[in-house]
């Protein structure tokens, strides 16, 4: 099976030639974060307790605990890996989780580094993985180092263009696997 995380960086890899001096620290940022954020989420159902602040990433933490917080966000899968069979790739979705006051089943993806053109097929792809058939809200999360935050949900039109580029990028990963290319 293609990772989506393989799909996406074949449409669009904004990190090619980017020196490792740089990466690396945005790698370490992100798990970091995203550990804290799967931490966060369970401690809204008491699975543990609240995540203290990271104080190097006070801002990204800050910023996530008043979303969670401001939207009563509730868990009902985090970090569970699921797959696509029908197309053939897998992945990790950060959350599904019921949202805001309407309590909307939402598949809820942080992000902890600038936007990026691959971010809503990453949450298009999850939705149709195994598991996830059934959420209505798509939404990004991004954190920032002043501890504000931007939900940034995917529109009716975003879904129908974002999910041909998706699969137009997984179709050239078949085509390399079927003929041998990498």
């Amino acid at each position: 099976l293609f990772s989506v995380s393989q799909i996406r960086r074949v449409a669009h890899d904004p990190f090619v030639g980017l020196p490792e001096s740089i990466l690396e620290p945005a790698r370490k940022r992100g798990t970091i974060l995203h550990r804290r954020f799967a931490l966060a989420l369970y401690a809204t159902e008491w699975l543990c307790p609240h995540p203290a602040v990271i104080e190097e990433y006070r801002g990204y933490c800050l910023a996530m605990d008043a979303c969670i917080k401001k939207n009563d966000v509730k868990p009902l899968k985090v970090e569970q890996s699921s797959l696509s069979l029908k197309l053939g790739y897998a992945g990790t979705p950060d959350g599904l989780v019921v949202y805001g006051k309407k309590r909307v089943l939402t598949l809820m993806d942080l992000k902890t580094g600038a936007q990026q053109p691959t971010d809503i097929m990453q949450l298009l792809a999850y939705k149709e993985m195994q598991g996830y058939e059934e959420t209505s809200a798509l939404m990004d999360l991004y954190v920032y180092e002043d501890g504000s935050y931007e939900e940034k949900f995917v529109t009716r039109a975003e879904r129908a263009t974002e999910w041909a580029w998706f699969t137009s990028a997984l179709g050239v990963l078949i085509s390399r696997a079927n003929h041998g290319v990498k």
